[in-house]
């Protein structure tokens, strides 16, 4: 197959035997080097990849001094997207936010619903709740 690379050639038809001058033309054109220049980039990149990410495996598998500050740091971002959904969650069910206003649209009468922080705060079946002591924008 190297063979090839030395002649001039099409796909049928006879070959002209150049030499090297196929890889001065490759070698001296700018847009194959900026290629080569972009896949050594990656390359390198995906060594300190590798390297960075072994370390990362060492501290967490092994006893070393500042291990468990490490894994914390490691274990942090699951604990951020749990809060950050209870937060989401509050602010679609707080009486006069998202889930009210989607229940005026369908038609509900929102003085007449229970509601889940009545029997929190209170106790299920307690009179002490009333709705009206939560007021409705816009009733």
């Amino acid at each position: 197959m190297a063979g090839y690379s030395f002649f001039k050639m099409k796909y049928i038809g006879k070959k002209t035997f150049v030499g090297l001058q196929n890889y001065l033309d490759v070698f001296g054109r700018d847009d194959c080097f900026g290629a080569l220049k972009l896949s050594l980039y990656y390359m390198l990149g995906s060594v300190i990849q590798l390297v960075l990410s072994l370390y990362l495996a060492t501290i967490l598998s092994f006893k070393i001094k500042g291990g468990n500050i490490f894994k914390g740091f490691m274990f942090f971002p699951f604990l951020i997207n749990g809060i950050a959904v209870g937060f989401i969650f509050k602010f679609f069910f707080t009486r006069g936010f998202v889930f009210d206003t989607v229940l005026q649209w369908c038609g509900f009468d929102l003085n007449n619903l229970p509601y889940f922080h009545c029997i929190l705060r209170t106790g299920y079946g307690s009179s002490e709740c009333k709705i009206a002591d939560y007021p409705v924008e816009g009733t």
